[in-house]
């Protein structure tokens, strides 16, 4: 064994460079250094001892080395193990027939498997050398093959095609066939084009698998087998990879050839195609002639027969006027044809375009992987690109075209047809013309019309031909964009477009602002002339909003000094959009200047970079002067939302000093960005955007200071009561934009961009959760107090319902709102936050169709859909839960006419609504369709109704007293000797809650099928009876009198039934007196009969007048004594 460490110590100290398959194929994974490779092989594989081996040992090339030198270098092959004859299906097949195949109980052996992966090996060998056989055949007939092209180019370029037609007819069903043919050869040649272009690519894989072959057909016959099928299992291995190898080195040696025979065959290709489309232009100039020549004479014959007919009667010329005008139709439709044929050009021109920067830009990532030179053509790509809105817009348009377009041509066979019918009816009445001229015009003119209709007709299905292929290409354009769209969001955030910033690009920046800034005055001066309608209209806007603000400017300041406890929705709504009004003037002068700026006769470079900086910066200054004004002295967050005076003012402070500028900064940047993009020119706007970097940074150490900022006035909240969490989201927050910093400096400004972006949409999510939050708590404050107020004057004037826990409204009001504020900021976030930042994380859109429950095609539901079902069982959950009774807190109880029952009774229909749509959504989100669970579910009916009886008869009962409401809450009901006001009427059971605070729970279905005395349910009036007796030597007139006083002096007795004395009955010992008075409240009745009783007694006192006891004598009579006994 010869040795060899000094080739291994030498071949340690040469730098190693990995082969370019490896850095060309995404995801691989890193590999040990070569220095470590060779060591190890030195220590595992023994030296070559003879030139076989030698040979056998010797390194194999890197894929660079094999695709520059295929020829001259092969790659060596392994040698294979010696072996009598090559196995066969049919050994395979003998040897499996000796041992059981597996079943249900007995799983198959290991001898059984290592046969089936054998056959499976020698099935693969004999495709492997059916390709090898005709790639065999393919560059052995190259060189003919070459040849034939040859010839056929040289035939292609002096084409002869059969003479033009004279006949439009034959001229359209020529141009037919050759559009056809160019098709078809454009077809061919776009797919040469791929393929040529991905010969490179593909002789790197191939390289890199031939090596693969080779390293494996080596361990292969390094293996030994023990028994007879791993021999067969181990040999039909190696078969099979000898077999692939073959094939690879033959694809590998023979590229150059076949590279050269695609080559030429893409030349002749592209002739074929030059040739058609000068035929085609050919024929359809000779088409547009014909049918101008056409045309041309149908005029002249009818103005000609307008000329006679002029002279012969009023009704003939008439007649040949109408002919005129459907002419002219003809002429319109013939002119739009040519414009729309056009346009189908263009758009199928455009989306070649699109797909060939798509697979170009697809083939350099393959090869080049993320470099900057791919980054900037992926962003100049998407500058050039047309908005696939714009297509839709277009697309929609043509849509109408088409249906319009349809329906004329029923409205011309309709005029064809009266127009036949006329024609007849006049040769019925030839007599009756008034002359053989008059007939021979009114013919000719009928033969014209009838002629032009046809003609036009077929023009009309021609154009509808047109529209159909127009939209065809529409939509092909509107596809490539929408695949290069997906394209470059799934890889234009993780390449850079830009190289290390470094000290040229901060010298061009006075170059670059001083020409931006030569451009601007020019621009909009050219803009004022060029789009002067647009210019005015925006301005006219503008001066409208203004005028607008200044309008509502007082009655706004009016809303907001409303005291709290006679706050509305009105008090909160309108000052806040009197707030958004004003924010959004700067945002509508930034889109109007954006809109002038894009009319599409200004042609100057720098108008495009100014409009989409101003309109990418609008929506951010309309929320940053909204949040500026609410943080004001006098601004909505101090008086309404109850936000700190010390936040606001630091708010409004880092705005005016650090956010606007940072603004400013940013559309500086986005301008020379773009004037960048669009001159192909390096502008350093880099550096500015790392100044308002900069700012950023500084604003959110202003607002969020873990000491005077929002976090220290949040520390209530439970994650942030430790002052270092605070820190750490502190730093967290500060950290993010520097990082942002970092990778614009490394050249990911696309990825800076969108990140940026989207972190500024994040904070403006809290900003609007925050307002949000200010409004419904001011809602809950408002409702709160005068709940507040209405249970002390309840108190005070009825201490016994006032203790009975009708003052619990206040508490549950203010528990409601909080814990509604709370799930809508929570759920809010989470949705806007992943609403915001799904398009950064692409991986996610895959993630999403993993399958969660079942496999293959049997999937029943996926990850997505599990987690936008989880999303919508939660948001169902609390949405029924807690909306209802928060509308009914915040806005039903704002309308003073609908009363407590009906807000009830709209709140839990609302919920039952609430539920009944997440149900269908839930079904629309699993793929569950009617068609296939309507059985299923009438079958569980049916079980449900026998073995549920009761129960659905209560929740059909709830339904009925929803709809129905014999009863609701607030009510106070009698069923049978249980009195209580209705406090809560669900699906399957109403709680009434009795006078001592104790709830019954009844069943709907009894309050449906029993007696239920109902004290509030057409009117709350209720009426008092109250006793009264004196004794008979009283002044009856007296008493009834003064019993009237003292009722109509009662402040809550109503004076509308008046309150009634009468004269009850006259007993043994009294004169009775029955009185009866109405009040408004049921709650009411106890307090007022107590007082009017005092009242009475008192003033009976005052005036002699005796309420009599009852009065009994009661004689007791002593029995005869008895007789003495007599003495003895």
């Amino acid at each position: 064994m010869t040795s060899r460490p000094w080739v291994v110590a030498l071949l340690m100290l040469l730098p190693m460079k990995p082969p370019v398959s490896m850095l060309s194929r995404a995801g691989t994974i890193c590999r040990l250094p070569a220095s470590a490779a060779f060591l190890l092989a030195w220590l595992l594989i023994p030296g070559p001892t003879s030139a076989e081996d030698q040979a056998s040992a010797e390194p194999t090339p890197t894929a660079g080395e094999a695709a520059q030198e295929p020829e001259s270098q092969p790659a060596p092959s392994a040698r294979p193990a010696p072996q009598k004859e090559p196995l066969t299906l049919e050994r395979i097949d003998q040897e499996l027939s000796h041992y059981p195949a597996p079943g249900p109980d007995q799983p198959a052996s290991h001898e059984h498997k290592a046969l089936t992966e054998a056959q499976s090996e020698l099935r693969a060998e004999v495709r492997w050398i059916a390709e090898l056989a005709h790639l065999q055949a393919t560059v052995d007939s190259a060189d003919a093959q070459l040849a034939e092209f040859e010839v056929a180019l040289e035939a292609t370029k002096d084409p002869v095609y059969p003479p033009l037609p004279d006949e439009l007819k034959a001229i359209e069903q020529q141009l037919s066939q050759r559009k056809s043919e160019l098709a078809d050869a454009r077809a061919r040649f776009e797919a040469l084009g791929n393929e040529l272009s991905g010969l490179p690519e593909k002789r790197l894989v191939e390289v890199d698998r031939t090596n693969q072959l080779e390293a494996l057909l080596r361990s292969l016959n390094a293996e030994s087998a023990t028994s007879d099928v791993a021999k067969l299992f181990l040999g039909a291995r190696r078969q099979n990879a000898e077999a692939e190898l073959a094939l690879t080195k033959l694809s590998v040696s023979s590229s150059d050839s076949l590279r050269s025979l695609i080559e030429k065959e893409d030349e002749l290709r592209r002739v074929e195609v030059d040739n058609l489309e000068a035929r085609v232009a050919i024929l359809t100039e000779q088409t547009a002639e014909q049918r101008r020549i056409e045309l041309l004479a149908q005029e002249e014959k009818a103005r000609q027969a307008m000329r006679m007919a002029t002279l012969q009667d009023p009704e003939l010329q008439k007649l040949a006027e109408e002919n005129q005008i459907w002419l002219e139709q003809r002429r319109e439709i013939e002119t739009e044809r040519a414009e729309m044929e056009e346009r189908v050009g263009l758009y199928e021109k455009e989306a070649t375009d699109i797909r060939n920067t798509l697979e170009s830009i697809k083939r350099r990532l393959g090869i080049a992987g993320n470099s900057p030179a791919i980054g900037t053509l992926i962003q100049r790509a998407k500058l050039r690109m047309p908005d696939h809105r714009d297509v839709k817009r277009t697309r929609s348009g043509i849509n109408r075209s088409m249906r319009q377009r349809q329906i004329q041509i029923l409205e011309l066979e309709l005029e064809r047809g009266e127009l036949v019918d006329l024609a007849d009816e006049s040769a019925a009445d030839g007599e009756d013309l008034k002359s053989e001229i008059y007939r021979q015009i009114f013919e000719e003119l009928v033969a014209q019309r009838l002629q032009i209709l046809d003609d036009l007709t077929s023009d009309s299905n021609r154009y509808f031909d047109v529209l159909v292929s127009l939209d065809t290409a529409i939509q092909s354009v509107g596809v490539s964009i929408l695949s290069f769209e997906e394209f470059a969001v799934a890889n234009s955030l993780w390449i850079p477009d830009r190289t290390v910033l470094n000290r040229r690009d901060l010298l061009l920046i006075p170059s670059m602002m001083k020409e931006v800034s030569e451009q601007t005055p020019k621009l909009f001066e050219e803009s004022v002339y060029k789009s002067e309608h647009r210019f005015w209209i925006s301005l006219i806007l503008i001066a409208a909003l203004v005028a607008a603000v200044r309008l509502l400017r007082a009655r706004v300041t009016a809303l907001q000094s409303v005291p709290l406890r006679e706050t509305q929705f009105l008090n909160v709504v309108g000052p806040f959009l009197y707030e958004s009004l004003v924010a959004v003037l700067p945002m509508m002068v930034l889109l109007g200047t954006g809109w002038v700026l894009d009319a599409p006769d200004i042609e100057n470079a720098i108008a495009h970079p100014i409009r989409d900086a101003t309109s990418g910066l609008a929506v951010a200054v309309a929320f940053g002067v909204l949040l500026t004004r609410l943080c004001g002295a006098k601004g909505m967050g101090r008086l309404q939302f109850g936000w700190p005076a010390a936040i606001c003012s630091r708010i409004r402070r880092t705005f005016l000093h650090y956010v606007f500028p940072a603004y400013a900064v940013f559309f500086v940047s986005g301008v020379l960005e773009r004037y960048g993009l669009f001159t192909g020119q390096r502008t350093g706007s880099r550096f500015v955007t790392l100044v308002g970097v900069v700012l950023i940074i500084l604003a959110l150490h202003q607002i969020f200071d873990p000491r005077r900022g929002i976090l220290n006035h949040q520390r209530s909240r439970s994650f942030l009561r430790k002052p270092f969490i605070r820190r750490i989201v502190h730093l967290g927050l500060i950290a993010w934009p520097g990082y942002l910093g970092v990778l614009i400096a490394i050249g990911y400004s696309v990825a800076v961009r969108a990140f940026f972006e989207r972190t500024i949409q994040t904070l403006w999510l809290v900003a609007v959760l925050a307002i949000i939050g200010g409004a419904i708590g001011r809602f809950s404050r408002a409702q709160r107090l005068r709940a507040l107020l209405e249970w002390r004057e309840i108190r005070r004037k009825n201490p016994v319902f006032g203790h009975s826990g009708t003052g619990s409204a206040w508490r549950e009001i203010r528990n409601q709102s909080r814990d509604f504020a709370r799930i809508v900021s929570t759920f809010g976030f989470i949705v806007g936050f992943g609403w915001i930042w799904a398009d950064t994380v692409p991986a996610l859109r895959h993630l999403g169709t993993n399958p969660l429950i079942g496999s293959g095609e049997n999937v029943l539901l996926t990850l997505s859909q599990g987690i936008r079902l989880l999303v919508c069982i939660v948001a169902t959950t609390v949405l029924a839960i807690h909306l209802p009774r928060i509308l009914q807190i915040l806005v039903f109880s704002q309308f003073k006419r609908i009363t407590q029952g009906n807000r009830y009774a709209l709140s839990t229909l609302l919920s039952y609504l609430v539920v009944v749509i997440g149900i269908i959504w839930g079904s629309v989100i699993a793929g569950i369709r009617w068609e296939s669970i309507q059985w299923l579910l009438a079958a569980v009916t049916v079980g449900l109704g026998f073995g549920l009886q009761e129960i659905f008869g209560n929740l059909f009962a709830g339904i009925i007293l929803l709809f129905e409401r014999p009863i609701r809450v607030g009510d106070v009901v009698s069923i049978g000797n249980t009195s209580g006001a209705v406090t809560r009427i669900r699906i399957r059971s109403t709680t009434i809650r009795q006078w001592d605070k104790r709830e019954l729970i009844v069943p709907n279905k009894d309050i449906i099928t029993g007696q239920v005395v109902n004290w509030t349910l057409s009117d709350a009036t209720t009426r008092i009876s109250l006793e009264v007796a004196v004794s008979h030597d009283s002044d009856t007139g007296k008493v009834s009198r003064i019993l009237r006083e003292i009722l109509r002096s009662q402040y809550n007795v109503l004076k509308n039934p008046p309150p009634i004395v009468f004269l009850k009955e006259i007993d043994d010992f009294s004169i009775r007196y029955n009185c009866f008075a109405y009040l408004n409240e049921l709650s009411d009745r106890l307090t007022t009969t107590s007082q009017l009783y005092e009242k009475i007694l008192e003033r009976f006192q005052d005036e002699g007048i005796t309420i009599p006891n009852p009065k009994r004598d009661i004689r007791v009579q002593e029995a005869d004594p008895p007789e003495a006994p007599p003495a003895n």
